[in-house]
């Protein structure tokens, strides 16, 4: 979390990652494996970030689990975070991808609900794809990791990572399965 100013070149580099770095290719295939169970895990770990840079007292965990009610919070305060904007500033609406996060999770979960096949299998499609919204973030905070500092490394990979892997992946065969045989 913390950054230094170069005296030579006048850039803003980090020491550290900010923010939960992972690459896009891990972000998109962990949230589809997992059925959305990692967009929960990623905002719990950039409300973990922020706790820890700015000395919140928060619960990050809970802030994660009730994500309809935190996310917009959350995305605005990685798109206003003064060391990531001197870097670069964002090209995203975080009122706009919070607000499409929380109805495509809350249209999809109703759909998903149906007694009807075709719309609960619609349903699931809809909050899958609910971390499309998400990715312009990830994309924005991956973006200004590498200019601050190529040398950087990704997230280390964690047991939630894991703990989504080995809940999500059964479930999203579940769900293929239960698709290909009705």
């Amino acid at each position: 979390m913390e950054a230094e100013e170069s005296s030579e070149s006048n850039l803003y580099k980090f020491r550290s990652p900010h923010f939960f770095y992972v690459s896009e290719v891990h972000f998109i295939s962990m949230s589809i494996i997992t059925l959305g169970l990692f967009n929960t895990y990623w905002i719990y770990k950039n409300w973990n970030f922020l706790k820890q840079k700015q000395n919140l007292e928060i619960i990050p965990f809970l802030r994660a689990l009730f994500g309809i009610f935190y996310i917009h919070s959350l995305l605005n305060a990685i798109a206003h975070d003064k060391d990531l904007n001197r870097i670069e500033l964002p090209s995203f609406s975080a009122f706009g991808l919070a607000t499409g996060w929380v109805l495509m999770n809350v249209f999809g979960n109703v759909l998903a609900r149906s007694e009807n096949v075709s719309f609960a299998s619609i349903g699931i499609v809809v909050s899958l794809s609910s971390f499309l919204f998400l990715l312009p973030v990830q994309n924005y905070i991956h973006q200004v990791n590498k200019t601050a500092n190529e040398n950087l490394p990704y997230s280390e990979w964690s047991f939630g990572q894991t703990l989504c892997l080995a809940i999500g992946a059964p479930l999203f065969a579940l769900v293929l399965i239960g698709i290909f045989t009705n």
